[in-house]
């Protein structure tokens, strides 16, 4: 099986970030999975998509957190993607548009 693969959207000097960070870090010592860390700051397409927005988390290509990083939904998200299920739910990705448009608004 692929290894997991989170990207996290960040820039520095970001609280927010730092926080996801480390939120990350303690979940994966405990699960497996690989963090790819992109700084918006060093491509302008990252920056247009997401710089109201971080940080942001995607799993395969797919954004599974804006701002803040839930601990708890992170852990059923791996698990439902190890277990080959769906990782997200229909309301959960309501949420999330919902956020997106509202953040990306501000």
């Amino acid at each position: 099986m692929k290894p997991i693969e989170l990207v996290l959207y960040t820039k520095p000097r970001c609280p927010l970030c730092d926080e996801a960070k480390e939120t990350l870090g303690a979940v994966q010592r405990e699960l497996d999975f690989h963090l790819v860390e992109r700084n918006i700051e060093e491509d302008p397409a990252w920056w247009d998509k997401y710089h109201t927005l971080i940080p942001v988390v995607e799993l395969d290509g797919e954004p599974i957190f804006y701002g803040k990083v839930s601990v708890h939904r992170l852990r059923r998200i791996l698990a439902a993607k190890r277990a080959g299920a769906p990782w997200l739910s229909p309301r959960y990705k309501q949420f999330l548009a919902w956020l997106r448009e509202r953040r990306g608004n501000a």
